[in-house]
């Protein structure tokens, strides 16, 4: 029987079986965690595989550490709603976001600002740009209130597009996270869900080197007004 302390879903479990057979990883990764999955897959169940069942048997240390980690794992997972994939004002790395939505495969690096997969659109938002960013990449995101944040897609993007058109599209759900500047790491806070404002959309130019392109500005509705202290964050 599962635990009913911890959020759970079919989309859980195929994330997980992907990252204990490190299939979500790419190369790189894989290679750093040993190159070995951890588990294989039977009808009807699970195996370590056999150097990791060695070990468990053979050495107590090991044994130790193993049981510390799962214990450190409930542990932290008990900070979290068991109700959704993500909690507000929980930090969430890129990789996270793509390891919690399911994905197949780790794209985090190429994820940048957004990514619309599987139904849903993760938006990622480093609010005070550095003073050395590229200007083909320093959009003016903001938030207008605690219920409302004004948003930019990519440059060279239309209201017609493809891409617009999917972030539009009423399957796709759209989730907002947001960090403060490039000193905070790579963990972005999460505040919930978000909604287009189809009224707002507007194409503007944004200037880019030496050319002139598209971009669309929306505003998105968060379904829960941004809480005091961590709107006040990115006030300040």
């Amino acid at each position: 029987m599962r635990d009913q302390s911890i959020f759970y879903n079919e989309n859980v479990e195929h994330s997980v079986e992907r990252v204990l057979t490190l299939s979500f990883f790419v190369k790189a990764s894989q290679e750093k965690y040993g190159d070995k999955p951890l588990i294989m897959i039977y009808e009807g169940g699970y195996q370590l595989n056999e150097a990791i069942q060695k070990y468990l048997v053979s050495q107590k240390l090991f044994q130790q550490l193993v049981e510390d980690a799962l214990f450190a794992g409930i542990m932290r997972a008990n900070r979290y709603n068991v109700n959704q994939q993500f909690t507000l004002y929980e930090r969430y790395t890129r990789k996270d976001v793509c390891r919690l939505l399911g994905w197949e495969k780790d794209v985090s690096s190429t994820v940048y600002g957004y990514r619309i997969r599987q139904n849903t659109c993760p938006i990622f938002v480093t609010y005070a740009k550095s003073g050395k960013i590229d200007q083909s990449i320093n959009y003016q995101d903001r938030f207008i209130n605690a219920d409302t944040f004004q948003w930019f897609t990519r440059h060279n993007v239309k209201i017609g597009s493809k891409e617009v058109q999917a972030i539009l599209a009423p399957q796709t759900t759209i989730q907002l996270f947001i960090k403060k500047n490039d000193d905070e790491g790579s963990d972005f806070y999460y505040f919930g869900e978000v909604k287009v404002d189809k009224n707002s959309l507007k194409e503007e130019s944004f200037r880019v080197n030496d050319t002139t392109e598209p971009i669309v500005k929306m505003a998105l509705h968060l379904k829960r007004s941004a809480q005091y202290d961590k709107y006040l964050l990115f006030e300040k």
